[in-house]
């Protein structure tokens, strides 16, 4: 009878017009037609499933992270909740609470990705406090997967900081200062490996975020008895005790100065701890509310100015009231490039737009650069631009027989004259910083350029501050950035320059890809072109990102955000 069954279901496939006489014959000799119309009954199905189904008898597959499949709802259960219980109870381990993410989440997490989304999370059987130390479980709560910090009102709900389980002994808060206090000797043994700090170099990045496991903290080490603490995620605020604790400790090992004598300077972020649900009048139980800033006497004499050393250079920090932490340790090693470039030899001629405290714009005078000019909105910080280049143009003084910076203002005649004679001196050498928008002083410059007013520069620096804070701004973020290059590039010698440009915008890095940037750039040399007719032939020199002391995690290379590229820029031929 088997084999007759397997002849007709051939007979069938082959010839498909031969069914009405399949089924003649099969009634013809007494046998049952099935009814190809109409799908099995329910009892029909149910007998099936229970005689074994596809998988005859045999048992369900497992799941990778330990799941054997839905079970069945119980009387006046809901299929949500059913999906949110757990085979086994989640045993928090000694602290404060246990979660579970959800099914075939949890190898993500094991592998080292340090920040739980909360689509990721199952549902909790009780409410868990906000800043609750949570140990995390696979789904079905028997294979343990980390610690962290619980944040109902973020979209990061569990921020991951161990995926060693914790000592049951230890209270929460002492287990939380041993990962913070494990993650920081792993930073510090980062730092000694580069060489820092070294005697030419005192600022450097400590802590930078998931990049070294303390997701929403960063750390940077000014000299060798301070550091500046940033905070960008509510777990921060409220273990702020611990973290000091640790901080001062590490920054004590790494420079040599006992930790009670370290002094830590913490500043929040708080656009992104608002986004994180921190309130400002949130502490924890015992912890006294503080100022965002602490300053000692001798700081508030000297106006909350820190005299910091980067590659031999001087330069003057304002952690108390600067951007960031008051320094750009992440541009260490282009600032370093620029100095190298031998364009600067001689009667290299250099514009650093949106140069801040100066920074390039030192390395380029220290560089050998004849003529340097430096362009910021800032007040206070073209005055701190002006310090530092007088600082560091000490030594070409005597050679130069001037040690003045000029401080002007957009609209004026800024820019250096194609003579060679100018009005500071009759070396030639030209050091001014220059108070106005960046974008409208290279307008003012690619005209003299056209106009034949001024010769162009043969190196131009470009350092906007974030123009993509988001994804969303991410359009009109490129179109700016396409219209300051191409206006970067109008400013260059006619017979060629380098562009040294950056991007701190990580919606435009793409998790350290820097194609999309160097998309924009091309088109930035097609808009210059409709502006001046001169086509351009761009080639790269150099695609660099932040200064190694800014690692970045390979499960969060989103925190790829700096791009650094030279290009040269010369007539198509």
């Amino acid at each position: 009878m088997f084999f007759f069954a397997r002849l007709v279901c051939v007979v069938c496939l082959v010839c498909p017009s031969l069914h009405p006489h399949v089924f003649q014959i099969l009634a013809f000799s007494g046998h049952t037609v099935p009814s190809l119309s109409s799908r099995p009954s329910k009892a029909q199905r149910r007998q099936g499933r229970e005689d074994g189904g596809s998988r005859k008898g045999r048992p369900p597959q497992r799941h990778r992270d330990g799941y054997r499949g839905k079970r069945r709802k119980r009387d006046g259960e809901t299929a949500e909740e059913r999906d949110e219980l757990p085979l086994t109870p989640p045993d928090p381990k000694g602290l404060d609470a246990a979660v579970r993410v959800q099914r075939g989440k949890a190898r993500l997490f094991e592998e080292g990705c340090r920040t739980i989304y909360g689509n990721a999370v199952c549902k909790p059987e009780k409410p868990i406090d906000a800043n609750s130390l949570v140990t995390v479980y696979d789904h079905c709560g028997s294979r343990f997967v980390g610690f962290g910090v619980f944040n109902p009102d973020s979209m990061f709900r569990v921020r991951l900081l161990s995926s060693l389980p914790p000592d049951p002994s230890l209270s929460s808060r002492e287990n939380l200062q041993r990962a913070v206090r494990s993650n920081l000797e792993t930073a510090c043994h980062l730092r000694k490996a580069l060489g820092l700090p070294s005697e030419d170099t005192s600022a450097f990045r400590l802590v930078n975020g998931e990049g070294d496991g303390l997701p929403g903290l960063c750390v940077d080490v000014l000299t060798n008895d301070l550091a500046v603490v940033s905070s960008s995620a509510r777990w921060c605020e409220w273990y702020e005790e611990e973290i000091r604790k640790e901080v001062a400790s590490a920054v004590g090992g790494l420079t040599g100065v006992e930790g009670d004598k370290v002094r830590l300077i913490w500043r929040r972020t708080e656009s992104r701890l608002n986004q994180d649900g921190w309130k400002e009048t949130e502490k924890a139980d015992g912890v006294e509310a503080r100022n965002d800033l602490l300053m000692n006497e001798e700081e508030r004499r000297r106006d909350g100015k820190v005299l910091c050393w980067e590659n031999g250079l001087q330069f003057t920090a304002r952690p108390f009231k600067g951007q960031k932490t008051g320094v750009y340790c992440d541009q260490r090693e282009n600032r370093k490039f620029l100095r190298s470039l031998s364009a600067l030899k001689g009667d290299g001629e250099v514009l650093d737009v949106f140069s801040f405290h100066g920074g390039f714009a030192v390395n380029a005078l220290v560089g050998g650069a004849k003529t340097v000019i430096a362009v910021d909105s800032s007040a206070d910080a073209c005055n701190a631009a002006v310090e530092d280049l007088q600082s560091n143009r000490e030594g070409r003084a005597k050679e130069t027989g001037s040690n003045s910076v000029e401080l002007m203002e957009t609209g004026t005649e800024w820019l250096p004259s194609v003579s060679a004679e100018t009005s500071n001196g009759t070396s030639g050498e030209v050091v001014r910083v220059v108070r106005g928008d960046g974008e409208t002083a290279m307008r003012e410059c690619a005209e003299a350029v056209r106009s034949g007013r001024c010769g162009g520069f043969d190196v131009v620096v470009l350092d906007p501050p974030k123009l993509a804070p988001s994804v969303q701004h991410l359009k009109a973020a490129k179109r700016k950035y396409e219209r300051l290059n191409g206006l970067a590039m109008q400013c260059l010698r006619k017979e060629g320059g380098v562009l040294l440009t950056h991007t701190c915008s990580a919606a435009l890095a793409s998790c350290g890809d820097p194609s999309e940037f160097l998309d924009v750039l091309e088109s930035a040399a097609l808009s210059a072109e409709r502006q001046d007719g001169m086509k351009r032939r761009l080639v790269t020199m150099r695609v660099a990102g932040a200064a190694p002391d800014h690692p970045v995690d390979l499960k969060a290379r989103e925190g790829a955000y700096l791009f650094s590229v030279a290009l040269h820029v010369s007539p198509r031929t």
